[in-house]
């Protein structure tokens, strides 16, 4: 399968963002030069529902991505591609804070607030990726914070609808289910590129039980936490730097796992900095492990500290 480049990619999830004020599809002269050359969005719209129980009641849709299929004499000819934005609103930022769980496409738990949104989109995909005369083909999924999310989802949707290859791409993108669905989407992809900034806390909530799928793909090498460094604009220049992901530092997903047990006489040293969230968040893990509340049958539900 023919991946985007990082450059690509990032480029795809800044123009997701555009779907957001779109009212009947995205105009030929709106999309970026760069994607312009390879894929065709004429008119796919992608709209959802974010935010209280009352949105969903109304059925108050917005823009949230966009559709778009590769052009016969490029890489990406019989391609696919959907977009999909992060936060931009009120009403997404409560969508992000709704961190119950429920079922996923893939029949694993996942973030409830993630899979309402997700729900609320797929008329849409249904539209394009059922419709008479589509020829399917390898689909690349992309989206940057929430985006990154829903893009997860849509990812796993289509596999276990259509199963075509399927690449997800994101950007910032914060945790969207429990280990088995973790596990579940990294047995199905065909790749995930899952890129962040050392710095950006969003990658970090929702907190344990929610864990990611596939590795971190490092975009430099800051440390701290700095919500500066979750903003697309970074993304698209840092992403740049690199022509493919094998150039980016990979950290494994497993290294949350390792077994931490604090001590009180230490408690001064703890600063706000993404070492110590990995450390508070192991420590938690291990005291749950010995205390025998850790398993597949017992869970903490997590609580994010942010909006996306």
């Amino acid at each position: 399968m023919y991946s985007l480049s990082p450059k690509l990619a990032a480029q795809t999830a800044q123009f997701a963002y555009e779907s957001r004020t779109a009212k009947n599809g995205i105009n030929a002269d709106d999309v970026p030069p760069i994607l312009a050359h390879d894929f065709d969005f004429s008119g796919n719209l992608i709209q959802g529902v974010s935010g209280t129980i009352l949105e969903r009641l109304f059925n108050h849709k917005t823009g949230f991505g966009v559709i778009g299929r590769g052009r016969p004499n490029s890489p990406y000819a019989n391609h696919h591609i959907v977009a999909i934005r992060g936060t931009a609103s009120g009403r997404d930022a409560v969508t992000d804070l709704h961190c119950g769980v429920t079922n996923g496409p893939n029949n694993k738990r996942i973030h409830a607030g993630f899979n309402h949104n997700f729900r609320s989109m797929k008329s849409n995909l249904t539209s394009y990726f059922s419709a008479p005369g589509i020829k399917l083909g390898p689909v690349h999924c992309v989206g940057h914070s929430l985006g990154g999310a829903l893009a997860n989802l849509t990812a796993n949707w289509l596999r276990a609808n259509y199963h075509v290859p399927v690449s997800v791409y994101t950007f910032g993108a914060p945790r969207v289910g429990r280990k088995d669905y973790a596990n579940s989407t990294q047995g199905e992809m065909e790749n995930i590129y899952r890129c962040v900034h050392g710095a950006d806390p969003v990658p970090m909530v929702p907190v344990w039980p929610f864990v990611h799928a596939g590795a971190d793909y490092r975009l430099d090498g800051a440390r701290g936490i700095n919500p500066a460094a979750h903003k697309m604009d970074g993304y698209i220049e840092n992403a740049g730097r690199f022509n493919d992901y094998t150039q980016m530092h990979i950290d494994s997903v497993g290294k949350q796992l390792t077994p931490v047990r604090l001590k009180y006489s230490d408690r001064h040293q703890v600063s706000f900095s993404v070492y110590w969230q990995e450390r508070i968040s192991n420590a938690l893990i291990t005291l749950l492990k010995d205390a025998g509340f850790y398993g597949p049958s017992r869970f903490l539900v997590g609580h994010p500290f942010l909006t996306l």
